[in-house]
């Protein structure tokens, strides 16, 4: 997930569980042993799950909306009043953004059913294992590091300015009460392992297949800062911090051959934003 703009500071189930095990750092598989898939095709399942997890999202975010709105409309609220749509908008957003990716992940999952089935190689390949405790601790430093970096150099040295406009999660981390609270649910329980399996797993491993590690590994890392940008458009330091962050949590997943300590990493780094901004509005 995106880093919180300071202005804020100061401004699936397989036939093989899909579960986190510790191991020794675990290689690529190569395409020929996942079944059905294939080097040519790897590219573009990789890409299917992906954009499956984004349609999902976008989906059970609209579907609470829905719900929502006919509940409202059932008790006789009237949204299209300025005052009131406002609130309701305020209060449903938190609940959609966490249902969404909800729904996003069973939908990715799902898809990776669907073009690797219960193949137990395919989740060794992209590195869904824990790693071990010391990887683990790696991980969380370097989250720790690397979100205290961002905080240090935003607060003292590169501010953004007070009218510096913010995206729709960043949104949510500024409002006061329940939505906050759903905003560090979503930042730390669900965007990283979600987004470690499906940037420097699938879509790492498929495109690694096809073009090489070199170029994969750019790929992938322009790709998670590409899906950030509706947050850090309008503040490059978030977009670096971002930027940074992915090409972290890929290199110590190419370092210990699992995806744990990229998880660890990550949450580590949400941590480091969700407390510098409790910290900052807590007085």
């Amino acid at each position: 997930m995106p880093p919180v703009e300071l202005a804020t500071i100061e401004h699936v189930s397989t036939r093989q569980p899909l579960t986190l095990h510790e191991g020794t750092p675990l290689p690529l598989v190569d395409a020929e042993e996942l079944g059905p898939s294939s080097a040519g095709l790897a590219i573009w399942s990789a890409l299917s799950i992906f954009f499956g997890y984004l349609v999902g999202q976008v989906a059970g975010g609209i579907l609470v909306a829905l719900v929502a709105g006919i509940a409202a409309g059932l008790q006789g609220s009237h949204l299209g009043d300025p005052q009131l749509g406002g609130l309701f908008n305020e209060a449903i957003v938190g609940p959609a953004a966490v249902v969404g990716v909800l729904v996003g992940a069973i939908v990715a999952l799902n898809l990776t059913r669907y073009f690797y089935g219960g193949a137990a190689d395919f989740y060794r390949g992209v590195g869904w294992s824990r790693g071990t405790w010391t990887q683990l601790a790696v991980g969380v430093a370097g989250g720790v590091l690397l979100g205290a970096g961002y905080l240090f150099i935003g607060v003292n040295f590169l501010p953004p300015r007070a009218d510096t406009p913010i995206g729709p999660v960043t949104q949510l981390a500024n409002s006061p009460g329940s939505a906050r609270l759903y905003w560090a649910f979503l930042v730390l329980a669900l965007a990283p392992p979600m987004e470690e399996f499906l940037f420097r797993g699938v879509l790492f491993t498929g495109f690694s297949r096809s073009w090489g590690m070199p170029t994969a590994s750019l790929i992938v890392t322009l790709m998670f800062a590409l899906v950030h940008v509706p947050e850090t458009m309008h503040y490059w330091p978030a977009l670096a911090a971002i930027a940074l962050t992915g090409a972290s949590a890929l290199a110590i997943r190419l370092h210990t051959g699992s995806l744990g300590p990229a998880v660890a990493l990550h949450a580590a780094y949400n941590l480091i934003i969700v407390l510098g901004l409790f910290v900052s509005t807590s007085g």
